[in-house]
């Protein structure tokens, strides 16, 4: 996402409230085509549930979570989807082993997330 990790934070930070308003039609898009889940493939997930889990990752560290969780009224399918990618035990570990914000490991130097350990409440 070059809005987290290239771009500098202050040609990022204006962009990231329209970007996160287009999610929802997004969702709308893409929530219908997981049938009977828990993942889009089904009841194991397909290289599709990782290419949408990456977006839906760095929308979350984008709004600290808070579309996800608004989804579990209004999309609970979707939620229960995310859900379910979290609890896959290669995507926990990676998650709990990968280079975290402001940490200086990821993001190009100026970054959002080279600069900050919470991108979405930074200062």
């Amino acid at each position: 996402n070059p809005l987290l990790n290239w771009f500098p934070e202050e040609d990022a930070a204006p962009k990231i409230a329209p970007l996160v308003a287009g999610f929802p039609a997004f969702f709308a898009h893409v929530t219908p085509c997981l049938g009977e889940g828990p993942f889009f493939g089904g009841s194991e997930p397909n290289y599709g549930d990782f290419q949408i889990f990456h977006i839906v990752d760095n929308l979350c560290t984008l709004d600290g979570g808070a579309t996800m969780t608004a989804l579990e009224s209004t999309q609970p399918a979707l939620a229960m989807w995310h859900k379910a990618m979290l609890q896959l035990p290669a995507v926990a570990a990676h998650l709990a082993a990968r280079p975290q914000p402001g940490s200086g490991e990821v993001g190009r130097s100026g970054s959002i997330i080279a600069k900050h350990k919470v991108p979405h409440a930074r200062a």
